[in-house]
């Protein structure tokens, strides 16, 4: 498509496909052409009125007016609302477009010019501020004499443009928290339904070795020493069973049997998160809390049950007990 047919397009559509200038039309431009040969100087209605007759008639000329008046008019407001498809104050998306179109025209200049600044001022209104930095930047990068006075606006508004801050942009990160906070909990929640399955398969295999020596009243629990870190992914060191046989306290693990003695039970509260509960031996404190399941919310009626009931069978080691908690 020519230069000629989109700028024809874009300011009259309709006109696109009219029929050719009657005589007055013609006429009329050669009288306007007449009365701006004898004026020399720059007269704006006289442009203007052969930019509106050369419409349907010579679009690129019509263009060629515009281009002169805006030459002379910096910015001239009516112009950029012709240019904008009088979408100037009413459609922004369709405004912009329509003067981005003016941008491919190559030949006018003063039009360009006059578009990219327009462009860069609906880019502040919407405080996209890298979009109106580049179209001002484009403006004050052209060294043509003639546009000394688009350099200068665009200039000025450079310098009144918030600054490019370097470093984090907080916004973006702000943006993409969500996106952040989703996958943590994600791959957190992965961890944790895994680590469940993992200390299930190892009590199953304890219950069953405990069953076939005849135990049958133990206690699903997570294990932590004195010295485990409060800051670690789990609060505990490992899953096991814990019981009481000829009243002393066992806890049954992977790493096998530890004799705990008949020591003090004694409640802790809460750490890590998590309710606890001590059996204090020679050896030291050992804290015991009950299986939470999937998730480490563990709950203080469960611990407390499994400290009241193995403080039942440490005070009486001879009574028979049901099967297991």
């Amino acid at each position: 498509m020519s230069r000629a047919v989109l700028a024809a397009l874009l300011l009259f559509p309709v006109l696109a496909f009219a029929d050719p200038a009657p005589e007055d039309v013609q006429a009329k431009i050669a009288a306007y052409e007449k009365k701006l040969a004898e004026h020399p100087g720059f007269d704006w209605s006289i442009h203007n009125e052969l930019r509106h007759l050369y419409i349907g008639v010579d679009a690129e000329r019509s263009m060629h007016h515009s281009d002169e008046i805006l030459k002379h008019s910096v910015m001239d407001d009516y112009i950029l609302r012709i240019l904008s498809g009088w979408q100037l104050g009413k459609d922004e998306f369709r405004a912009r477009e329509n003067l981005r179109e003016q941008l491919d025209l190559g030949d006018f200049k003063f039009v360009e010019a006059a578009c990219m600044i327009k462009l860069g001022d609906l880019a502040v209104d919407r405080t996209d501020f890298p979009e109106a930095r580049f179209y001002y930047m484009t403006v004050q990068a052209n060294l043509t004499p003639d546009l000394a006075a688009y350099r200068a606006l665009a200039d000025v508004r450079l310098k009144q443009l918030k600054p490019v801050k370097k470093g984090i942009r907080w916004d973006l990160l702000f943006a993409l928290i969500p996106t952040i906070v989703a996958g943590v909990l994600g791959a957190l929640a992965v961890l944790l339904v895994l680590g469940y399955g993992r200390r299930r398969f190892v009590r199953e295999r304890l219950q069953a070795a405990a069953r076939a020596l005849g135990v049958r009243r133990f206690f699903e629990v997570c294990y932590r020493s004195e010295d485990s870190d409060d800051f670690g992914l789990w609060p505990w060191d490992r899953p096991g069973l814990l019981l009481a046989h000829r009243g002393q306290a066992v806890f049954v693990s992977e790493r096998g049997e530890a004799w705990l003695g008949a020591g003090k039970l004694a409640w802790e509260g809460r750490r890590s998160g998590m309710p606890w509960f001590a059996v204090e031996s020679k050896g030291g404190s050992h804290y015991f809390t009950a299986e939470p399941g999937p998730f480490p919310f563990g709950f203080e009626r469960a611990t407390r049950a499994v400290m009241n009931r193995l403080e039942e069978d440490l005070a009486s080691p001879g009574k028979v007990r049901g099967t297991a908690l």
